[in-house]
């Protein structure tokens, strides 16, 4: 029985998930009585993937496991990465890179870390599945729809500093990382959909025509955003492309943001969490991810009042944990931080214009199926001429664009 709102391939039956459980519980008697696909997003989560649960009835026991696959309908959702590149990324990060991860977080601080869920099975052919542990169900866990104060962002933080660190040692002492190398912006822009210059480009240009129809923006601040709308694709590029251009290099999460991340609560707080979809990571400046971390997990309080704290919280774990392996850390203080902010600033007015607006709206997964590619995001133009939106951003592009541009 189906519950869910899309397709999924006609080969993904009964058989299929029983021939999954067997391999992974090494048990080739067992037999599925029932089972169920039911959605496992809500809408507005927005992955690029179809996600979906099945509960599967195996005798006394219920097995519930989590799918995500390539998307059948056609339209943006389908289109917009390379689905088969993302999917060998993400593989290689839950059967190689995870595991090595958390033996070295274990080593460091004498006890378990779990950073995201467990694989249990994965192929590439027909087309791309991941099947993972269902965290929802297994662990209690939740997505969580707000934005969170101090006290929560330190923790998740000093977790970013142990997934890059660790990345650091994986790459030193164990296996080459440097060729993980994935972003909407590693495409052949002559084959494959190219998001920058066909949704992320165009939503930049909208904003500008809001900025400039507000009157209440510096001239110069709008000449340097406009500078930023010519030279788009250049500096992305220049962020997540060049390597001639960094001194400092982690294997970056690259879309580090709450709806990537579970929960389990307890009176009002996180006892836990996970981190998932791994599809995107990139060896790359850890600016990428601080990026997601200040606009998508910290609130505007947080981030504005204690930015150079949590970049000491990261700072002191960072080092701890490259201390502890005799690794060599390029990243001394808070003044090499600062200076990549400032040489990789596009990232981050990238990301107040193109992400941080969906903290201002209601958004689901029927408006990114329906977009055209003139109109890949409809309610755009109604945040984009919101006081509270531009009361959140203006003070960090003015920070960012005030004194000096790119």
């Amino acid at each position: 029985m189906s519950n869910l709102s899309f397709q999924i391939p006609s080969w993904m039956d009964k058989n299929y998930f029983e021939d999954v459980l067997r391999h992974f519980k090494n048990n080739e008697t067992l037999k599925i009585t029932n089972y169920e696909l039911k959605p496992a997003s809500k809408a507005g989560d927005g992955f690029a993937s179809s996600i979906f649960r099945v509960i599967c009835q195996t005798g006394d026991e219920e097995i519930s496991l989590i799918v995500k696959t390539v998307p059948i309908e056609e339209g943006l959702k389908r289109s917009m990465i390379n689905h088969e590149r993302a999917y060998e990324t993400e593989i290689k990060m839950y059967a190689e890179i995870l595991p090595e991860m958390e033996k070295i977080l274990l080593k460091v601080t004498g006890k378990a870390v779990k950073i995201g869920p467990q694989m249990i099975h994965f192929s590439l052919k027909p087309s791309p599945v991941l099947i993972l542990e269902d965290l929802v169900r297994s662990r209690g866990c939740e997505m969580s729809e707000k934005t969170f104060g101090l006290e929560e962002s330190v923790r998740i933080m000093k977790r970013l500093a142990q997934f890059h660190a660790s990345s650091v040692v994986i790459n030193e002492k164990i296996k080459n990382l440097t060729e993980m190398r994935n972003s909407f912006f590693h495409i052949d822009k002559k084959k494959e959909f190219n998001l920058a210059k066909i949704v992320l480009q165009p939503n930049v240009k909208r904003f500008i025509e809001a900025v400039e129809s507000r009157g209440d923006y510096n001239s110069v601040i709008i000449e340097r955003l406009k500078y930023f709308y010519d030279h788009f694709e250049e500096l992305m590029e220049e962020v997540y492309i060049s390597t001639d251009n960094k001194k400092h290099f982690v294997l970056t999460h690259n879309d580090f943001h709450r709806k990537n991340m579970l929960f389990r609560m307890k009176n009002g707080t996180f006892e836990e969490f996970y981190v998932f979809d791994y599809q995107f990571c990139l060896w790359s400046t850890p600016i990428i991810d601080f990026c997601y971390f200040f606009y998508q997990v910290a609130n505007t309080e947080t981030r504005q009042k204690h930015r150079s704290d949590l970049l000491a919280v990261y700072l002191d774990e960072f080092q701890k944990i490259l201390k502890a392996f005799n690794c060599k850390s390029t990243i001394l203080s808070l003044n090499d931080l600062e200076e990549d902010f400032r040489q990789h600033k596009a990232a981050e007015i990238n990301q107040i214009i193109t992400f941080f607006k969906f903290q201002f709206m209601t958004f689901n997964d029927e408006d990114l199926k329906n977009a055209s590619d003139k109109e890949p995001m409809s309610k755009t133009d109604a945040v984009f001429a919101s006081d509270a939106f531009h009361e959140a951003v203006k003070p960090e592009l003015e920070r960012l664009l005030g004194e000096n541009g790119f």
